[in-house]
């Protein structure tokens, strides 16, 4: 009995030894966001396990062989970098090259913004309507690229001769003279008869810009939430956003002086589309902090669903405005959209 108790004592003993079971990486992944990078641009950095376990936030990464405090960085000067990753101790199959550019190599698309100045009592405004519809068809496949803005004026009393159930206080932004009267990226004026200049408008569409926007429009509960992203290939000062929010669809009787619309004197239940029912930024714009080559930057805005008659027709445009307030370029989005950088 004596040596049985010792033998069970010892067994007990020994079975409780621990042991430290190793764990099995079967291959490691490296990844990035982005392998082209403009300079000042964030590069996020990703690891995985050839079963798809994601052990980012385990792993150490390597620029160049200088370890990471994170699984992201940045540089401020044109190059290629090599990038590594460690988990465990074990090295990542493959390496990365991100190649950091001064921005020459990215362009985007030019659209064009034209602010309608009008009213429903505004005889000759019909003009406008008809060359912007022109404008569309010369563009074609590339009619996204105009984008309309119909800004109503004048009186919202309805006793009033020139009254307006769209009028929209536009008088901090406003250009004088008579109506109608459409601008072009805000600072110029499309000559009239404007369905005689259409290559006023088509023209703008051929330039390559150095910034793009992006943006997406989502329904919630209450509420649409908008994000505005931009994005510059070059430096550039003193810009700010301005972001409209529009309606389209409405239906009311327009005076009509032309031989547009066969020429009627009242043109019924005429609809009416692009209207600005409301501006979500300050009404000249909100500044823009940074806006040198790579830099990117995002807004968010809540547009509560009451404010909106036909949410199907509701539509929203951003533009970047330089210090004179010209439009440097623009983007449209309806509702329920999301868009990518428009690059060239």
């Amino acid at each position: 009995m004596k040596y049985f108790y010792l033998f069970l004592v010892f067994s007990l003993i020994g079975c409780s030894k621990e042991y430290t079971i190793e764990e099995s990486i079967d291959g490691l992944i490296l990844s990035s966001n982005a392998t082209t990078r403009i300079i000042n641009q964030t590069t996020t950095l990703n690891l995985v396990k050839n079963n798809g376990d994601d052990v980012t936030a385990d792993a150490i990464f390597y620029v160049n062989g200088v370890a990471l405090p994170s699984n992201s960085f940045t540089k401020n000067e044109v190059g290629i970098y090599l990038v590594e990753a460690k988990y465990n101790g074990v090295d990542s199959e493959n390496t990365v090259e991100i190649t950091y550019h001064d921005g020459s190599l990215i362009a985007f698309k030019s659209n064009v913004m034209v602010e309608d100045y009008t009213g429903v009592w505004c005889g000759n405004c019909p003009r406008v309507v008809e060359a912007l519809e022109l404008a569309g068809q010369q563009l074609g496949a590339n009619e996204d690229q105009l984008i309309k803005v119909a800004i109503h004026r004048s009186s919202s009393n309805p006793t009033d001769a020139s009254y307006d159930p769209y009028n929209f206080d536009a008088s901090a932004f406003e250009p004088n003279g008579g109506y109608p009267k459409a601008f072009i990226n805000r600072k110029t004026r499309w000559t009239p008869l404007e369905y005689n200049n259409l290559g006023m408008v088509v023209s703008q569409t051929q330039i390559n810009k150095r910034l793009g926007l992006k943006l997406k429009s989502e329904t919630l509960t209450n509420s649409i939430k908008l994000t505005v992203d931009g994005l510059f290939s070059d430096n550039f000062n003193q810009l700010s956003l301005v972001v409209y929010q529009l309606e389209s669809g409405f239906i009311y009787d327009q005076i009509n002086y032309t031989t547009f619309f066969n020429g009627d004197d009242i043109i019924q239940n005429f609809v009416h589309d692009h209207v600005l029912r409301n501006i979500l930024t300050n009404i000249n714009g909100d500044a823009i902090t940074s806006s040198s080559t790579g830099n990117e930057f995002s807004r968010e805005f809540t547009i509560p669903l009451n404010s909106i008659t036909n949410i199907q027709k509701a539509e929203f445009v951003a533009f970047i405005i330089d210090n004179t307030g010209n439009v440097l370029n623009a983007r449209a989005i309806k509702v329920n959209q999301e868009q990518t950088y428009q690059y060239l």
